[in-house]
């Protein structure tokens, strides 16, 4: 019969315990930069953080100073506990911190992202999307002038979006032409649109 050896300090506890963690623990997450093993672990519990997300705001229209909004997508882990997900939003203003730890579920992020962008339809200025995201009905910046979107066709195979366009909708003469010679983009190039307000809600 072979004797089971109890740790005989705190200390010895607590590293059976990050033995225990580090034997079974879940694999880092595809997101994780590589900072959790020495970081963020603790023992019989770690976190994995991504690369942070950094994206310019206006944190008051009549404040001049500018503002970061971060990003950062984690997982906790831990030895006796289930795995939590999360997305940590932070704003920054000339380096002092205005608000953090405001905690999204991938649902809130998700449904956050939506709302940010339905509300952004409902402004008249000028976009920067990806081709994949224009819409029949934009307005879309060809040779430094807007011409109207009347198709839209998306290949992800292919990486390729053709976009069809005119410079009056009510000229039919000209959509045979068009028709034969759309705007071709990458799914992921970067085009500027002017996109018409929703009438209604923003959801």
């Amino acid at each position: 019969m072979t004797a089971v050896l109890e740790p005989t300090t705190s200390h010895d506890y607590l590293l059976s315990l990050q033995a225990r963690f580090d034997a079974t623990r879940p694999a880092c997450p595809p997101f994780c930069d590589g900072t959790c093993t020495d970081l963020g672990h603790f023992g019989d519990a770690i976190m994995h953080s991504s690369v942070p997300l950094t994206l310019p705001c206006t944190p008051d229209m009549k404040d001049a100073n500018t503002a970061d909004v971060e990003l950062v997508v984690c997982r906790y882990d831990a030895l006796e506990e289930p795995s939590e997900e999360y997305i940590d939003l932070n704003i920054e203003r000339s380096g002092n911190l205005i608000y953090t730890d405001a905690v999204f579920t991938a649902q809130q992020a998700y449904d956050l992202g939506a709302a940010l962008m339905a509300a952004a339809r409902q402004l008249s200025g000028e976009l920067q999307v990806f081709a994949s995201d224009v819409k029949i009905g934009d307005l879309i910046e060809v040779d430094g002038g807007w011409m109207h979107v009347y198709g839209v066709l998306a290949d992800k195979p292919s990486d390729n979006v053709q976009v069809f366009v005119t410079a009056d909708p009510d000229e039919f003469s000209d959509f045979e032409y068009r028709d034969d010679n759309p705007e071709h983009f990458k799914l992921g190039d970067r085009t500027c649109i002017r996109r018409r307000p929703s009438v209604g809600s923003i959801r």
